[in-house]
């Protein structure tokens, strides 16, 4: 992997629509030479998936972020555990942690009472395996550019979970969200194709979940483990959250963040790193125990070891 590679990588995560002609005039190179390092880093799994970012706080999904720690658990309990969870119409996202705790997921649902649902069915079924859980609903969630790989322009977006609307997303709206959701760089011929719909009604409709901030990104999944880094989840209670900004600013500039999302419960936030080893974690923790000594009460740190990014979409 060159520097034209990682270049291609951070354009992508920028906008994986993005047309490969594009691509190609921005970094001064050819048409086809771009194509042929796209399919070249998806064979080599450099790049795991395209997938899509929606904010569906705008069809009145409500975001909810689990920890938990195993207790007398065996390898075959916690398979069938995480199986329940993954398999689980309401989570979006699912981690594998070592460290504060060991399990670690996104779910997203309308009503209270499928909030209450999903944790009771945990708990019938597994509750005994587990000694605590934290719960917190997700805030705001703020998307960085894949600076680790090149340091390009400064790409900072993000959006407020709590800023709950009322789209209704009908039958087009939800296979075209499905469709593109673990595949965002679909071909809309393609996209058209899969769903049996006129890929004019396609692009309208696409051009409008993308207008009404529901689509939110089309991005790029490196794989962390082929370059080398490990992925690191820092949680942080606050003394105040007037210090959040600064803070959030600080790990944007560690140029090792790509997720953060601010929280309300037992922390305030949850850094996503991607380091290259304990030492460079180190020395950003130390420079962040430096800096917010005096504003932060504790952070936790766990070490990701399986990440499933199954999808952003809530159907």
């Amino acid at each position: 992997m060159d520097v034209l590679d990682k270049k291609i990588i951070y354009e992508l995560d920028l906008n994986a629509r993005a047309p490969v002609t594009r691509i190609a005039k921005k970094l001064r190179s050819s048409k086809e030479t771009v194509n042929f390092r796209i399919n070249k880093l998806m064979e080599q799994e450099y790049i795991k998936e395209f997938y899509t970012i929606f904010n569906a706080a705008k069809m009145a999904y409500k975001f909810y972020k689990l920890s938990m720690v195993f207790v007398d658990t065996t390898p075959d309990i916690e398979k069938k555990l995480i199986s329940y969870v993954k398999e689980s119409k309401n989570c979006l996202q699912l981690r594998i942690c070592d460290g504060a705790h060991d399990l670690d997921f996104i779910i997203a649902v309308k009503e209270l009472k499928d909030f209450k649902q999903f944790l009771f069915g945990i708990k019938n079924n597994f509750g005994k395996y587990f000694s605590t859980k934290d719960m917190h609903i997700i805030a705001r969630t703020h998307k960085f550019g894949n600076h680790f790989l090149h340091n390009g322009a400064g790409t900072r977006r993000s959006f407020d979970n709590t800023d709950i609307g009322h789209y209704r997303a009908d039958e087009t709206d939800t296979a075209i969200m499905k469709a593109l959701a673990t595949n965002g760089r679909l071909k809309l011929v393609e996209l058209a194709k899969m769903i049996k719909i006129e890929s004019g009604v396609v692009k309208y409709r696409m051009k409008k979940l993308e207008q009404t901030g529901i689509i939110f990104a089309y991005s790029a999944m490196p794989n962390f483990d082929k370059l080398g880094l490990e992925f690191i989840e820092i949680m942080i209670n606050m003394k105040s959250h007037s210090s959040i900004p600064n803070v959030i600013q600080f790990f944007y500039q560690t140029n090792k963040v790509i997720f953060i999302f601010e929280v309300l419960g037992r922390y305030d936030l949850c850094i996503e790193l991607h380091v290259e080893n304990k030492i460079v974690l180190r020395q950003i923790l130390n420079n962040f125990k430096e800096k917010f000594g005096k504003e932060y009460n504790y952070y936790d740190v766990a070490n990701v070891y399986e990440n499933y990014v199954i999808s952003w979409s809530p159907y």
